[in-house]
């Protein structure tokens, strides 16, 4: 990427150096409703004011590829519904569509209902791709209500309890599963505008999206999402089990033989840990932004 300097203000970006003046003048309007980032891949300042609830502060494309990936417990679902809405773009869930061929393989006996997720024989991964291959899979309605049919059934619920969960990075790892299913999920990325979430979207299903982001967030913060998520759902569980299981998944999905979670070397890395989810998509607008409000180079002296 070509060197360039410049700043973001308002959705509007403008040439030239970034310097002492410019920030403080920005800081009088209303310290507290700005933050600044700064973008990895061409060091661009970004100064970016709150915008109302649902609205956007630039033009976008009709179409538009934002790939989402991280670790479990690091925000993506959360943050991909919100930066959806911020959009006006259709959100892929892809974890979900995983978890619908799991608990599909549950159903039928594929996979054991005893809660060990034993190693897969070959029988099996060849079952699941199978079902991978057959299943009708509909994501349908907005980001914050958004169902999963399999077959015309709305297991939207189903595919959320912990042994539903324990399967996923198990069948994830599948490679006729992992075949199927991307092959489904590039040809939703066809039809505009799309936020999409997973652990290989800028790696592997969409290698050449327009924007890449990376969530990260530590052990302990992800553990206590997940935690906490199961026990609004009115599940008796423990920090220690959930973290437990935190920490299994993510060694199976760093070091799966296909598609490993890692992170694009064009993806921006953001961490969670410390940051509420509005505060997060704030950042990745920003990013989004900046890359569709182009900025001259600047003038050499």
């Amino acid at each position: 990427m070509s060197s360039q300097q410049g700043f973001l203000f308002e959705g509007t970006a403008f040439p030239g150096k970034w310097d002492t003046p410019v920030a403080q003048w920005l800081e009088t309007l209303e310290p507290r409703r700005f933050f600044r980032i700064e973008v990895a891949c061409n060091r661009f300042p970004l100064y970016r004011p709150v915008p109302p609830a649902g609205e956007s502060i630039m033009e976008l494309p009709e179409k538009l590829v934002v790939a989402i990936d991280g670790p479990a417990g690091a925000g993506k679902s959360t943050v991909g519904k919100l930066l959806a809405q911020r959009l006006h773009a259709l959100y892929i869930d892809t974890g979900a569509m995983y978890r619908a061929i799991a608990w599909k393989g549950l159903q039928q006996g594929v996979l054991p209902c005893d809660g060990n997720s034993q190693p897969l024989t070959l029988g099996q991964e060849a079952q699941l791709t199978r079902l991978a291959e057959i299943t009708v899979l509909r994501l349908q309605g907005e980001p914050f209500d958004l169902h999963v049919l399999v077959d015309g059934e709305d297991i939207t619920t189903q595919i959320r309890t912990p042994e539903v969960s324990q399967w996923a990075s198990v069948v994830a790892a599948v490679v006729g599963v992992r075949a199927a299913l991307v092959a489904q999920q590039r040809a939703m990325g066809t039809e505009g505008r799309i936020v999409m979430d997973g652990r290989d979207i800028g790696t592997h299903v969409f290698p050449n999206a327009d924007v890449k982001f990376f969530l990260e967030a530590s052990l302990e913060a992800r553990s206590q999402r997940r935690f906490q998520e199961e026990c609004n759902r009115g599940r008796e569980v423990t920090l220690a089990a959930t973290r437990a299981a935190v920490a299994e998944r993510d060694e199976r999905d760093r070091n799966r033989a296909v598609a490993p979670l890692v992170v694009a070397p064009d993806a921006l890395v953001v961490d969670t840990s410390d940051l509420t989810p509005e505060a997060v998509v704030g950042q990745l607008v920003d990013v989004i932004a900046l890359q569709n409000s182009p900025v001259p180079p600047a003038e050499t002296p």
